[in-house]
């Protein structure tokens, strides 16, 4: 019954796949016939057979969890020093004496390092994506890469200081950088858009397990007799073996795989609306996307979203800390529910978002623009009271941080991060990259603004202060979004219509 209710679909997601759809001006699903429950042959299934046989798990299932699994690893990276930091400080965070520990000042600008490096390569990330070399292998060489440079970091550390970790973030965030335009470029090749808010926050779900497993078993680890270096290795390790994986069974498109059927294929391709033959070079429109005004409107929401996520995710840790007085077992473990709750809501947004759409209560732009304001509003009042909590509040603070992450989460997949696709799903890859470009630099301002802002980390007023520039970021930009933004595809999404822009 659960699969059933996960993965049916319904006659007026079925229309979203009608041949014609994406050439129907308006593009909305009252204008489209609803087709019967059993397709003809050629159309989506080929054969007269239900569609849930056609839908129910296939080939694109396996590689949303193998998508799922390596954005795990990506989420695990780019969090775990935000923990670990701590143990690294902390010379009684281990009960190992002989584990190194370290004085060190400038720990935000250890954590902002990261975030520095995975600005640099956003564009041409997007652009790789485009070619020959496809989003496979570019998804494979970057999580090798931030794999093989953790290992590197407890021998930096103990040779080079805080600048040996400093430069092995940095490169961790360069290989990083690649991760996100590869995995929009998958999204774009293989998800149907019935399915597409659902099945991207499946894929952030592996993320938040990530940062879940960073912030819980991090400092499980970093408090036993192994110390905080254990933690580098293991997700070495893990990257290593992911990449073996991901090797023999992901494949880029549907065209690509070599046991598909041809009734999912013919599914996915038409309902993605996704005619390029993606084992060719694709041209990408780059006059048409810079001056498109809801794709700028975007970008500039991401920007908002960006500035209060990271400020979260990397900050968190040292709140609960310094001004909660949790210990280290405790506050790496009431880290991580907020991004639990994160995860939950998330796929059920995404269901409900998905509904919404298919059965005509909203347009695909008005959904995105209600989850938008959904997650303002929330997280704003529990972000702006948790600045006000003391540590005799502890309890009340934590409830303020699971509902306000998890909501802030759950709908920025939702209204924002999937809005790439619905502009254009045969370049969301490029899209994406430029949207990274952009808003990237706001995740590295956050845990800079603490580290000049928060000069005394026990004063609750200067962490208040830090909340509310980081509230009325996201406001002001999110304003924009609702006024400009789109849902509608975007012309300059289709191959034929823009090969008259091969030099742009």
């Amino acid at each position: 019954m659960c699969t059933n209710f996960l993965f049916n679909t319904t006659s007026k997601r079925i229309a979203l796949s009608h041949p014609n759809y994406f050439n129907l001006p308006n593009r909305n699903y009252d204008s489209i016939p609803s087709p019967s429950r059993f397709e003809q042959v050629g159309e989506e299934c080929g054969e007269n057979v239900p569609v849930e046989r056609c839908t129910w798990f296939g080939k694109r299932h396996v590689q949303l969890i193998l998508l799922a699994w390596g954005w795990f690893l990506v989420a695990s990276v780019k969090s775990f020093l935000s923990i670990t930091i701590v143990a690294m400080t902390d010379p009684s965070a281990s009960s190992n004496p002989d584990i190194p520990t370290y004085n060190w000042t400038n720990k935000n600008l250890l954590l902002s390092s990261f975030y520095c490096g995975y600005w640099i390569p956003q564009l041409f990330a997007g652009w790789l994506t485009t070619t020959y070399l496809g989003p496979k292998w570019i998804y494979i060489a970057a999580i090798g890469s931030c794999s093989f440079i953790s290992f590197l970091i407890p021998t930096a550390a103990v040779h080079l200081g805080s600048t040996g970790v400093l430069i092995c973030r940095f490169l961790q965030g360069c290989s990083a950088g690649f991760t996100g335009s590869a995995m929009y470029s998958f999204y774009g090749n293989w998800i149907p858009i019935n399915e597409r808010n659902r099945s991207v926050g499946f894929v952030f779900i592996g993320g938040t397990l990530g940062i879940i497993c960073s912030m819980f078993f991090i400092g499980e680890i970093s408090a036993s007799e192994f110390g905080w270096p254990l933690t580098t290795l293991l997700y070495g390790s893990f990257g290593f073996i992911w990449c073996i994986v991901f090797g023999i069974f992901g494949h880029a498109s549907p065209d690509d795989h070599p046991t598909i059927s041809t009734q999912e294929k013919e599914l996915i391709r038409k309902s993605a609306a996704n005619p390029v033959n993606v084992n060719n070079s694709r041209v990408v429109p780059w006059k048409r996307i810079f001056s498109s005004v809801c794709f700028w409107a975007l970008v500039l929401a991401q920007c908002g979203q960006m500035y209060p996520q990271y400020l979260l995710s990397t900050e968190t840790s040292s709140f609960l800390k310094s001004v909660l007085k949790m210990d280290m077992l405790s506050n790496g473990t009431i880290s991580a529910l907020p991004y639990i709750c994160a995860g939950v809501l998330t796929y059920f947004f995404g269901l409900v978002s998905d509904n919404i759409i298919a059965n005509g209560v909203c347009s695909i732009g008005g959904t995105r623009k209600l989850l938008l304001v959904l997650g303002f509003v929330v997280p704003g009042l529990a972000f702006i009271l948790v600045g006000y909590c003391e540590p005799e509040d502890s309890t009340m603070a934590v409830v303020l941080l699971v509902v306000g992450i998890g909501v802030d989460y759950g709908v920025n997949m939702n209204g924002l991060s999937v809005n790439y696709i619905d502009l254009a799903p045969n370049h969301s890859g490029p899209l994406l990259g430029i949207g990274n470009q952009f808003s990237q630099p706001f995740a590295a301002l956050a845990p800079l603004t603490v580290h000049f802002l928060v000069t005394d980390e026990t004063d609750i007023n200067q962490w208040k202060t830090v909340y509310f520039i980081a509230m009325g970021f996201k406001a002001l930009t999110g304003m924009v979004f609702i006024i400009f933004g789109s849902g509608s595809i975007q012309p300059w999404n289709q191959h034929e219509q823009i090969e008259d822009e091969a030099g742009l």
